[in-house]
């Protein structure tokens, strides 16, 4: 093997839940160290032996009810030591991807020889915003709550939705495409998991739940309880139309989300 070549040694991730599910109350930096902590666990590798890690999270609104710096927090929660370097990364829906390809620039470079890339999200805690003039009050006129996920865009553009849509037109990707496409993904995961692919201590790890009375929960798939009827023996949680509509009825350039998690 050439000198600086990147491995991955190990590799993880929590079941998906869906939106106010049963992970709706676990804050994203929770989730993050719980990976953290199986991740290192797995190939006995110690906090204090991984240089740097590059920690993605593109819903601050969430993070903001720990403060900030969820790397940072997420790494201590997991027992990595103090002196241990952590970097946030806010790349929208590339968040956790950037994260991993830093990590695996500073390896190649050879800044480094131990990365960690971790991602963590939970949009079901995502605030309300209240306007900051509040603050300093208001004296007359209604309050507006902003909610952060209505629109997922940024203010003054387009919802992402909408320049997705435009793009879809621009090359030719019909509706039909796109439903297409989401049912046969839907299909593939629901025949893997069917064959026994999706595994505890493989790709999966599960989450321990404490409850206020009782045993804690244990989430060991994905979390789903609206389902197509045809697709009663998917495990996944999906929205899907009923039926394909023809490029007449729709919209200009409708864009569909298929999954929630």
């Amino acid at each position: 093997m050439e000198k600086n070549n990147v491995v991955i040694v190990s590799a993880v991730r929590t079941p998906f839940g869906k939106f106010g599910g049963t992970l709706k109350d676990i804050p994203s930096i929770d989730l993050g160290a719980m990976v953290i902590r199986e991740v290192l666990k797995r190939v006995n590798v110690k906090g204090e032996e991984v240089e740097e890690t590059y920690y993605g999270s593109a819903v601050p609104g969430e993070v903001g009810l720990e403060t900030d710096v969820p790397a940072r927090q997420a790494t201590l929660k997991a027992g990595m030591p103090s002196e241990a370097v952590s970097i946030t990364v806010d790349r929208a829906c590339c968040s956790s991807l950037a994260a991993v390809r830093l990590g695996y620039r500073a390896v190649k470079t050879g800044e480094i020889e131990i990365a960690l890339g971790v991602g963590a999200e939970n949009m079901s805690r995502t605030p309300l915003i209240v306007p900051p003039e509040v603050r300093w009050g208001k004296r007359l006129g209604n309050i507006e709550l902003w909610d952060g996920l209505f629109g997922l865009g940024y203010k003054g553009f387009n919802p992402v939705s909408v320049d997705a849509g435009e793009v879809a037109l621009e090359y030719g990707i019909t509706r039909q495409d796109q439903d297409r496409w989401a049912y046969q993904s839907q299909m593939r995961y629901a025949k893997a998991f069917a064959e026994g692919k999706f595994k505890l201590g493989e790709e999966l790890m599960r989450i321990e739940i404490p409850l206020k009375k009782g045993p804690p929960l244990f989430l060991k798939r994905m979390n789903c309880q609206n389902q197509i009827p045809h697709l009663k023996s998917s495990p996944n949680c999906l929205l899907f139309t009923a039926a394909l509509r023809s490029q007449r009825e729709m919209p200009r350039g409708w864009i569909q989300a298929l999954q929630l998690s």
